[in-house]
């Protein structure tokens, strides 16, 4: 401090930092900065997400199809026409098929008017469902009168000729494949096994059943089926997948 003419002099520091206004508009950067690296991330994950759901339904419909491909390749030629598929259509298939593997053999021989069967193993199976007994190549049907017992099968009409000793008793399963519509505007392929039936492939975009002859040639004949080919398509991308089929005749 100076005396008499002298001037006082206050010393200053030189203020360093942010006003308010830049504080506000570096805050509402840093807002925005942080709100598109959330849109990025929200972003791929939901293309992760996305991804993730289209791999795991092609590979629900990839074993799907392989479910299918077994069971037609076990398809039984009918005992009377000699045709392997009951049915065959754009959009439904049905055919016989011992699914279950249920097989058995006569041990003792089954004279004609016999209702009862003398097995080596008719434990487990149901009453009603329909049976193929087969022996030097020709084959006769009938269905179970009642659940099997563990050496022993009844059927529900006698006999109409003698069985010998070694003739084959399998189950024949009634099999059916249909689309129905899903949701969205999706379709399903339907399963169906002696009247019960289930989802086999859900969310589908298309389904197409295709029957080839023995030369490759596109027929609605039965009687002229070499191959069934199944296409479906699946995901956001509507990848196709197709199974083919040769028929067992």
């Amino acid at each position: 401090m100076l005396r008499g003419g002298g001037r006082r002099l206050i010393g200053t520091h030189a203020m360093k930092g942010y006003c308010l206004p830049e504080l506000i508009v570096s805050v509402g950067i840093g807002l925005v900065v942080i709100a598109m690296a959330f849109h990025v991330v929200g972003d791929l994950e939901g293309r992760f997400r996305g991804q993730h759901r289209g791999m795991a339904m092609e590979q629900d419909a990839r074993l799907g199809l392989a479910v299918f491909a077994q069971e037609v390749m076990s398809a039984a030629t009918d005992s009377v026409d000699g045709t392997v598929l009951r049915r065959a259509e754009p959009s439904v298939l049905e055919f016989r098929a011992n699914v279950n593997g249920l097989e058995t053999v006569l041990t003792e021989a089954a004279l004609a008017g016999q209702g009862e069967l003398i097995v080596q193993d008719g434990s487990e199976w149901q009453g009603g469902k329909l049976v193929r007994l087969c022996a030097q190549g020709r084959c006769y049907e009938s269905r179970l009168a009642k659940d099997g017992q563990r050496l022993r099968l009844s059927l529900a009409t006698p006999l109409a000729e003698t069985l010998p000793a070694g003739t084959e008793v399998a189950v024949m399963n009634q099999v059916r494949y249909y689309v129905l519509p899903g949701t969205r505007g999706t379709f399903k392929l339907m399963r169906q096994i002696d009247g019960g039936a289930n989802t086999l492939i859900g969310d589908l975009h298309t389904v197409d059943f295709d029957y080839r002859d023995a030369y490759g040639r596109s027929t609605l004949d039965v009687r002229r089926m070499k191959i069934v080919r199944l296409s479906v398509s699946v995901g956001s991308e509507r990848r196709r997948i197709t199974q083919e089929v040769g028929l067992r005749l």
